[in-house]
């Protein structure tokens, strides 16, 4: 909708440039006329300037009246033309000032259109006269007495239609010179072309500035600059580019001093936030309308500037009628501003998100969406959405049409790719998977600012920086609570909290609220910190899943023996967009919001005694969904997926490390050869005991046998 704003802003830059900056010019010259020649002069110099067009061949109204039979009679100025000077309003519109010494009335003049050229066509249908119309609001409509009842008494006042279209062309020739000869009714040409518009506009001289780069740079290419420019798809206004620009950038692209830059910005800023406001009686409304109550009216209902259905509106440009043989849908402002801007308007994060969950899949979360309070879900239809908006069920079913289809569809992938440079799918140096990558949509989201590299990193694992991005943090690392062992409530070894949280980052209660109780929490008690116990044991895929080790093999690990576990995640059923998202909204339980699924399969071994894991190995896979977005609500099928990245570790203990291990604990456990590893000074003991006890056998047998 921003978008539409941009678009309505630009269109009617564009018509400022055309008729508004004419009649400003139009209505100074009317007024420097009026000041030195009153109404009387300025309708005197209507009639020259008529007798000077008629002579040149530019019309034929004097002559061609005369041809005709009504020859027209001499323009009688007599009481001068101070209503249409001073005090018209628009027969649309009370509350619009259409007069002449108005910046708008020589437009609203010469917008009535062009008068008749003759008298008869007048008489036969004056109800549709251009000429009656705008002498009577302008109040210059002549009138006559006449006899009605054949008295010989002039009795009735009736117009008369001949002293008024000499008028009417009159000032119609004058007023239409003028507003000609600044532009009006014609689009601009050349730099100083638009320099001259500019001028009458804004009051500031433009001449020194290339003002055809100002305006359409880049027109109809990728990445449109100038205020007028535009993407070939009409997704991308160069206005929007100018007014993300600081002013030392805007005036260094455009070649602009302060006072022409500000001005141009006070003026385009003012279309493009709504502070400007068009009127609508210039086109045969009411009122005014501006950037956002044009979305609001045109999203729902007819356009009332140009007729007709916006394309990415409810009515799809009219195909909601024409190709789907349905009522063309007529929601009022107030309705649309509600589904646009409500508390679940598609253009808040919150709406938008619950929309496209509905969407994919085919339920409401498990919360009232009245009241935004846990309730059991409810299937998403044209009924739900209905309600929810208080709209009737054709508007909802426009509304799902238009958002999977135009805008969801067509017009998102289309702006990311236009915009971003983006693409659906990335192919990375594993430098960037692994140390982190910046994106700029998630820049954008961010700051507002794409090439922002403060924000917008994203990485698979978690280092101190960011790869190649100059020193911008990744966090402060995880901080594990592990049980020592010494308190009662907890196993050696065991895991007790990961940065302060008993649960995992992102399947914890904030996500679990975030998600309106779909996504729940998972919790780390019991996960191995370095030890086995033996029962219940679970191991932490790196902060991706929980799983459960079963320890049911035995083995040996450089001549220790030890206990085999293994433990595995089934990829299919192991969903972690909400890991690799992280926004802690509804987007990371969306269905195809980021389908990448984990599988891994693990091994450690444990020394038996002590239960300290001494080997492992694992393989950890990611996959991706290639099904389509509307099918993923139920948990895919291995065949569903593809593998983009798989991680293979494997660690075992050192040989010198072993060596002691096996000489401290294997060792130690044989009865009688415990102390000949030597590993602590009391093992001199037992050796010292048995050369005692061994003597004791062996020298009195000695003695013998030398007796």
């Amino acid at each position: 909708m921003d978008l539409t704003k941009i678009g309505f802003a630009s269109a009617v830059m564009n018509q400022d440039l055309n008729t508004t900056q004419a009649g400003i010019a139009t209505s100074e010259y009317i007024t420097s006329v009026t000041n030195t020649a009153g109404g009387t002069g300025y309708g005197t110099y209507g009639t020259a300037a008529l007798g000077t067009a008629e002579a040149m061949g530019k019309v034929c109204v004097i002559m061609c009246n005369i041809q005709d039979g009504n020859p027209l009679p001499t323009p009688d100025w007599s009481d001068g033309i101070d209503d249409a000077l001073y005090s018209t309003t628009h027969p649309l519109d009370p509350a619009f000032n259409i007069s002449m010494r108005n910046p708008s009335g020589p437009v609203a003049f010469m917008g009535m259109g062009a008068p008749e050229f003759l008298v008869s066509d007048i008489i036969t249908d004056p109800a549709n006269s251009t000429t009656v119309y705008r002498a009577t609001a302008y109040g210059y409509l002549a009138t006559m007495m006449i006899d009605t009842d054949g008295d010989d008494l002039v009795d009735t006042e009736v117009p008369d239609y001949p002293q008024t279209l000499i008028r009417d062309w009159s000032l119609y020739v004058l007023t239409g010179s003028e507003f000609q000869e600044n532009g009006g009714g014609s689009d601009f040409t050349d730099s100083e072309d638009i320099a001259d518009r500019l001028q009458n506009l804004l009051g500031v001289d433009f001449s020194d500035v290339d003002n055809l780069n100002l305006m359409m740079n880049g027109d109809g290419t990728d990445t449109p600059l100038g205020l007028l420019s535009e993407n070939a798809d009409g997704t991308g206004f160069g206005l929007a580019t100018f007014l993300d620009m600081d002013a030392t950038t805007a005036m260094a692209t455009f070649g602009m001093d302060q006072a022409q830059y500000d001005a141009i910005y006070t003026w385009a800023n003012g279309w493009a936030t709504s502070a400007t406001s068009m009127q609508l009686a210039l086109l045969g409304g009411t009122g005014s309308i501006n950037a956002g109550q044009f979305v609001n009216t045109t999203f729902g209902a007819e356009d009332p500037i140009n007729g007709g259905y916006l394309e990415r509106s409810l009515n799809l440009g009219g195909l909601w009628e024409t190709m789907y043989a349905l009522p063309a849908v007529n929601l009022t402002a107030e309705q649309s501003a509600n589904v646009l801007y409500g508390p679940l308007g598609l253009t808040t994060r919150t709406g938008a998100t619950l929309f496209l969950y509905g969407e994919l899949f085919g339920s409401t979360p498990p919360v009232d969406l009245a009241t935004m309070q846990p309730a059991e879900p409810v299937i998403w239809n044209s009924d739900t959405i209905a309600a929810v908006y208080d709209i009737d069920t054709n508007a909802a079913s426009a509304m799902r049409t238009l958002v999977t289809g135009p805008i969801f569809g067509d017009f998102v992938p289309d702006y990311l790719i236009d915009k971003f440079g983006t693409s659906p799918y990335l192919t990375q140096p594993v430098n960037n998977w692994l140390y982190g990558w910046h994106d700029p949509v998630s820049a954008y989201l961010a700051s507002g600012d794409s090439a922002d590299m403060s924000v917008g990193w994203a990485s698979l694992e978690a280092n101190a920086t960011y790869y190649g991005s100059n020193g911008v943090p990744n966090g402060d690392g995880t901080n594990y609570t592990i049980c020592t062992g010494e308190n009662p409530a907890c196993d050696k070894g065991e895991m007790i909290e990961q940065d302060g949280s008993t649960q995992l980052s992102w399947r914890n209660d904030a996500m679990f609220a975030a998600t309106y109780g779909v996504l729940t929490p998972e919790e780390l008690a019991g996960a191995t910190g370095g030890f086995i116990v033996g029962e219940g044991d679970k191991v932490d895929v790196s902060g991706y899943a929980i799983a459960d080790l079963d320890c049911s093999g035995t083995s040996s690990v450089k001549d220790i023996p030890v206990d085999v576990c293994t433990a595995s995640v089934e990829p299919t059923s192991r969903l972690i967009q909400a890991k690799l998202l992280k926004t802690f909204t509804l987007l990371d339980a969306t269905p195809s919001a980021l389908p990448v699924y984990l599988g891994s399969d693990i091994e450690v071994k444990s020394e038996q005694l002590s239960g300290l894991i001494i080997a492992g190995e694992s393989t950890t896979t990611f996959y991706l969904d290639t099904r389509d977005g509307y099918d993923m609500a139920t948990p895919p099928m291995m065949e569903d997926m593809v593998p983009v990245f798989q991680i293979q570790s494997a660690s075992m203990i050192g040989d010198d490390d072993a060596e002691q291990m096996e000489s401290a604990i294997v060792q130690n456990q044989n009865y009688f050869t415990f102390w000949s590893n030597f590993d602590t000074g009391l093992d001199f003991i037992p050796l010292f005991l048995w050369i005692f006890g061994i003597s004791l056998i062996i020298c009195p047998a000695i003695f013998r046998l030398f007796d």
